[in-house]
């Protein structure tokens, strides 16, 4: 399966695992271990790169989290904006707006926020694939990696 030179990292695709089922973090972590000792390296080097890996595993949740908590902060900023902008007719700037310019800020204003909308169901879909199946995190880390100490 990854069988080539002993004691360096090598890059590796999907087509390296032939199983289907999703990877739990310690499927991963395990999988990675076997994947360095097949290439060579010693038992400390595994553990202190599978600690590595394991960190790097929190590191990209909390990640994705904070990015949808500033995208959901974001979503009620605009909300208010636009409430503001209906009641008042004043922009965030402070200026006020009438006629067709401000049914035109109230447009751009529902527009950014199906959009803040669309960007927070993105980043749930990353979140919830990526704790379904840790397997394509797992190929990238290695790829990384593998760029990164052979160069």
């Amino acid at each position: 399966m990854f069988f080539k030179k002993p004691g360096k990292w090598l890059t590796i695709d999907k087509d390296n695992f032939s199983d289907k089922h999703p990877y739990t973090k310690t499927d991963a972590k395990r999988l990675l271990g076997i994947f360095l000792e097949h290439c060579g390296f010693d038992e400390e080097y595994i553990t202190e790169e599978q600690q590595n890996f394991s960190e790097s595993m929190n590191e990209e949740v909390y990640d994705l989290r904070e990015s949808l908590d500033f995208e959901k902060e974001d979503l009620a900023e605009l909300k208010t904006e636009l409430s503001v902008l209906k009641k008042t007719g004043k922009n965030e700037s402070g200026l006020i707006l009438t006629g067709g310019k401000l049914k035109e800020a109230i447009q751009d204003m529902k527009e950014e926020i199906e959009s803040k909308n669309i960007d927070i169901e993105v980043f749930k879909l990353e979140l919830k694939t990526l704790k379904a199946d840790w397997k394509l995190y797992l190929i990238r880390y290695i790829n990384d990696v593998a760029v990164e100490k052979n160069t």
